[in-house]
């Protein structure tokens, strides 16, 4: 199997070898992304947390708290869709890499804010819970999980 047998979606079984890359922007972007990537336990939050505490008022904290727990949830979801109806589909080694990478990184974007959560004290259910019971923020991931839903099932059949 050669550079030519590699297709984007749909392509042969067993094709395994990453380079010649037929796709090198996916290549570029898994390399920009691991230059890219950082720890929560690298970056010091105390400035973060007076911040949070003392300087925002609380229309400013709620509307920070709103905003975190769309992320948060959103995360999650961007992963576990990622990984469950996007990744499969794929056959091409390198844009797999790629989204592995795109995986992973969801993966620290949830560690940090669970980082965040805890050097906050904001308490997981403060959080968590917000996209079951805000209104407009349940409307974003019901509308998010009817085309993931969909796509899982195009893909299923």
């Amino acid at each position: 199997m050669t550079y030519h047998d590699k297709r984007l979606i749909g392509g042969q079984e067993g094709i395994n070898n990453l380079m010649p890359a037929k796709y090198p922007w996916a290549w570029d972007m898994v390399q920009k992304s691991i230059a890219n990537t950082w720890f929560h336990h690298e970056t010091p939050m105390g400035r973060e947390k007076y911040s949070y505490e003392f300087e925002l008022s609380d229309t400013e904290r709620q509307l920070f708290l709103d905003v975190f727990a769309t992320l948060t949830t959103s995360d999650i979801a961007i992963l576990r869709n990622l990984a469950a109806c996007v990744l499969k589909q794929i056959t091409a080694p390198e844009v797999e890499l790629y989204l592995a990478t795109q995986i992973a990184e969801e993966r620290v974007h949830t560690i940090t804010y669970q980082h965040i959560i805890e050097v906050l004290a904001l308490g997981e259910d403060t959080i968590y819970s917000r996209y079951l019971t805000i209104p407009e923020i349940k409307a974003k991931f019901e509308f998010a999980g009817k085309y993931s839903d969909m796509i899982a099932h195009f893909h299923s059949t």
